[in-house]
């Protein structure tokens, strides 16, 4: 079977290639190219490449070899960590893809671009990265191996053959249709059609220039624990201690979502600036890759390419934001943090027994947590959660909200106001509610407010002991956009 593999580069429409494949994958079979389930993910085929595992390699052949059986010819696969395989790994990769052609498809993005945009993405998970001070200390950062093309390239075409290397320049002004997804299809020979799912959004955004510097304002304090230390800080870094009592940021749930946040302030507001390199810094790091992208334009595109440096550096991408713009924005967006205080972040994965008490808290009306859910022995209690940025962004408009739970033999029925929305009486022993995205406040919070109805009325007394039946007990809940 022919391999069709997308190798990135990251920051390069990597994401929504992987997500429209996945989206889409129906359509592929459809069309004659095969898309693997084994490893897949909108994130690409980060199981299959990442360890180079025998073990899922031989579920990967096994499923090569059912679908070459009932006649596919061609597989498609992504993930943008193989750019950076040494040689030894490519090898390798060679290897575990024994008895497969294989072609390689890569996107190349201008370096001063990638560098800034890399750099903000790697904020977005690391939490012992270096902060934005390095670049005018550290000149090397500028300048990064990595981004050396032609080694790269030279890693795979030694093993798979120049030939085999495809090459396109991510830039919208030369791919077709002025999108990265649409152009991947030329290359394998596809077009979108009516039933072609193509997802609009950004599939993996990046932070601003405000949001990385709140990010690594969280880092600088994340090891202050002292109180008389703290009390030594300006408002702006106090506001930052206070955010990591909620958001550890040096774990990867904590930071995940701070910054998720800060993704859905910049989703609300706009970017306060995408660059922060100076022009100098821009034009030293074109002399210094001149050379190496004129040998891509030599060895992949030829004399007719229309930049013989490779890339057009019609748009320098330097600081297009102030100082004092940024200052401004920061403090606010702190306080927009702190303001989710007591609202758990939430992805919708199903949440049983005691581990509902992150949105069903004591504060809010629920009793003792129990092996079956969280005990609720008043007439009223509230759910309080955030949803995640990307669950209700793209095309959602909905949110199936369900409810399991355990009522006593008194219970009729439940009212649900949801964010001061009165949405009726419904039976919460089985229910899902479809909820308007419409109703959310800000930020993704949502407060879902139950209030019981019982036969027997008298519920001014606290049911205080665990052996005695609770008259309602949470069990369940998860939710999905929709």
């Amino acid at each position: 079977m022919l391999i069709h593999l997308h190798i990135g580069i990251d920051k390069a429409g990597s994401t929504a290639i992987q997500a429209n494949m996945q989206l889409n994958r129906a359509w592929f079979l459809n069309k004659s190219l095969f898309i693997p389930n084994t490893g897949l993910a909108s994130t690409g085929y980060r199981e299959v490449f990442g360890e180079l595992s025998v073990d899922v390699f031989e579920r990967l052949h096994q499923e090569l070899n059912s679908a070459a059986s009932i006649g596919y010819q061609h597989a498609f696969m992504s993930w943008e960590g193989i750019n950076f395989y040494s040689a030894e790994q490519v090898l390798l990769l060679r290897h575990r893809l024994k008895n497969h052609e294989v072609k390689i498809y890569v996107y190349l993005r201008e370096q001063a671009e990638i560098i800034q945009s890399g750099y903000f993405q790697r904020v977005k998970t690391d939490a012992e990265g270096y902060f934005l001070s390095a670049f005018r200390e550290i000149p090397e950062l500028l300048c990064p191996e990595d981004r050396d093309y032609p080694a790269m390239l030279d890693r795979f075409s030694k093993v798979f053959g120049e030939d085999s290397i495809n090459v396109r320049v991510f830039d919208r002004d030369l791919l077709k249709g002025s999108n990265v997804v649409v152009d991947m299809l030329d290359r394998l020979g596809l077009k979108p059609d009516k039933d072609f799912r193509l997802r609009l959004g950004e599939d993996n955004p990046s932070l601003d220039m405000a949001s990385v510097k709140i990010m690594n304002m969280l880092d600088a304090n994340a090891g202050i624990d002292s109180q008389i230390l703290r009390q030594s800080l300006d408002h702006s870094q106090r506001r930052a201690a206070a955010i990591l009592d909620l958001y550890d940021v040096k774990s990867p749930e904590g930071r995940e979502d701070a910054v998720d946040i800060l993704l859905h302030i910049i989703d609300m507001e706009g970017k306060v600036g995408k660059y922060f390199l100076t022009e100098a810094e821009c034009d030293c790091i074109k002399s210094f890759y001149a050379q190496s992208n004129r040998e891509i334009v030599a060895r992949f595109f030829g004399e007719n390419w229309p930049n013989p440096e490779l890339f057009s550096y019609v748009k320098p991408p330097i600081i297009d934001v102030s100082a004092e713009s940024i200052e401004i924005v920061i403090p606010l967006r702190l306080e927009a943090i702190l303001s989710t205080k007591g609202y758990r972040t939430w992805n919708g994965h199903a949440l049983n027994g005691k581990n509902l008490a992150g949105v069903a808290a004591r504060a809010d009306g629920w009793s003792n947590s129990i092996e079956s859910g969280m005990r609720c022995d008043t007439s009223e209690a509230t759910l309080r959660f955030r949803l995640t940025w990307k669950h209700f962004n793209f095309m959602h408009t909905m949110l199936a909200l369900i409810i399991e739970a355990q009522t006593s033999e008194d219970y009729i029925n439940s009212n649900i106001v949801v964010n001061d929305d009165n949405l009726g009486t419904h039976d919460l022993r089985r229910l899902r509610i479809d909820l308007p995205l419409s109703l959310l406040r800000p930020l993704g919070l949502i407060d879902v407010v139950i209030r019981h109805h019982f036969t027997s009325p008298e519920v001014s007394g606290r049911i205080n002991s665990t052996s005695d039946q609770s008259r309602f007990t949470l069990n369940r809940l998860e939710y999905s956009p929709i």
